[in-house]
């Protein structure tokens, strides 16, 4: 095995470092960059979870609203028919008193 030089060895060991300074580097980002990912995924699930809620709650409130909208027809219809009742008794007592 020939023998090296000094300069030979410390630039070889400089350039193992660099190549491992490197490599961490890359490594590094890779990490940085799914980090990065898993948030925006996890904000994009979040973000479909919240429209679900929030189709699901207006869907609720439609239908309630339909609800009172429907008992309010109701009561409508049953206080102009008992305010019917009563004129047309009102007009019998007026007739027969």
């Amino acid at each position: 095995m020939p023998h090296r030089s000094k300069i030979y060895q410390e630039a070889h060991s400089n350039k193992a470092r660099l190549i491992r300074k490197q490599k961490v580097i890359l490594v590094q980002n890779e990490l940085k960059e799914v980090s990065r990912l898993r948030h925006q995924l996890t904000n994009e699930e979040n973000l479909k979870v919240f429209d679900k809620w929030t189709k699901y709650k207006t869907f609720t409130r439609s239908r309630r609203i339909k609800g009172v909208k429907r008992e309010v027809r109701r009561t409508y219809k049953k206080v102009t028919r008992d305010c019917w009742r009563v004129g047309k008794e009102e007009l019998l007592f007026r007739i027969r008193g």
